[in-house]
């Protein structure tokens, strides 16, 4: 398993309340994760990784009307575009719904449109979720980059180079892998590169904050990359489609299968159980080299992995820090409600 070592300001919260003066009225809880990009002395290595923190909240207020892909805010005190245009790209997370941090369409984000004033208004990119209502909580937040993760010229020490030397960041657009790489050299300059595009920067390329994050190291060291931002809280709201789904953890915590709320016992839900992993819906666990898979057993009555149908293996860790697949065999969606971890923030 690959590990990860996160340092979390929030520990100064109990050791001597350091953090207090860290958490302001957004509940901007900040910190900073190690992420170790493991290589292999005689090879690549894929290392399957989650940012584990956000951007920083820039902006949480309530809303006072709802359209129907727009939050309005009354008391909203932004600018004109703040946050969108030559700002950059944000996204609104709703926080609570119908006064409820479990109610319909807590934790959604979508993509902001435009930001106005006159009256304070954001309109997103996609309809609001179905029975969102007031009262309505919200954060607004900047999208992670290839640039504001590994840095514009890459500071982060991934190995430069061509698209077949340099390390490569893989993400999932939700039918493939894009792959990207920092070109140091050659025929379309220096910077972040896309395979395939030699001469337009990449490094503007948004993750997604649920996206799982390939790195394919081709150096025998492994490589620690420090990134800084907020402690996601709150309930988190995937969407699970027909096929592979690569999913990070965006905790600053492990979860395991069973407090994932993957099953749910109803498969427009969750995942659909089977009496073996062939039957059911899957998640596939990296664990270095190769995955393993877990399902729901229906006869058993817990999860299993596709080579132990008889060991319980509901307690198997989702560490913090880490990317996993969840194949969906059906063709029909959901929305996996994500609960916060850990539950005690």
């Amino acid at each position: 398993m690959i590990s990860f070592h996160t340092r979390l300001l929030i520990q100064a919260l109990f050791l001597s309340g350091l953090v207090q003066a860290q958490v302001s009225s957004t509940s901007n809880i900040v910190g900073f994760t190690t992420v170790p990009i493991e290589g292999n002395p005689t090879g690549t290595r894929l290392n399957l990784n989650s940012l584990s923190l956000t951007t920083n909240i820039d902006y949480q207020s309530a809303a006072t009307g709802l359209g129907t892909n727009t939050i309005i805010d009354s008391t909203g005190s932004w600018v004109e575009d703040a946050f969108n245009g030559s700002n950059g790209v944000y996204y609104l997370e709703i926080v609570t719904s119908g006064g409820s941090a479990t109610g319909a369409g807590a934790g959604t984000t979508y993509r902001i449109s435009d930001t106005s004033i006159g009256p304070a208004t954001i309109t997103l990119n996609d309809n609001l979720a179905a029975g969102i209502s007031l009262p309505l909580t919200y954060r607004v937040r900047k999208y992670w980059t290839l640039a504001s993760v590994f840095g514009a010229s890459n500071s982060a020490g991934l190995q430069g180079g061509t698209n077949s030397s340099a390390d490569q960041v893989l993400l999932w657009n939700g039918s493939r892998h894009q792959t990207f790489y920092y070109q140091t050299s050659g025929i379309g300059g220096i910077g972040w590169r896309q395979t395939g595009d030699q001469s337009t920067d990449a490094g503007s390329t948004l993750i997604e904050p649920t996206a799982g994050v390939v790195i394919k190291r081709g150096q025998s060291s492994t490589l620690n990359v420090i990134i800084s931002g907020a402690l996601k809280t709150g309930q988190t709201v995937v969407t699970v489609s027909q096929g592979y789904n690569y999913v990070g953890n965006p905790f600053g915590a492990g979860m395991t299968l069973a407090s994932s709320g993957l099953y749910t016992g109803d498969s427009a839900t969750g995942l659909a159980a089977g009496t073996d992993a062939a039957s059911s819906d899957q998640v596939q666990l990296w664990n270095g080299s190769t995955y393993t898979t877990y399902y729901y057993n229906n006869t058993a009555g817990g999860w299993r992995s596709s080579t132990d149908a008889t060991t319980n293996a509901s307690t198997t860790s989702i560490p913090y820090g880490s990317s996993f697949i969840v194949r969906r065999l059906g063709s029909t969606s959901f929305s996996w409600k994500m609960p916060q971890h850990p539950s005690s923030l």
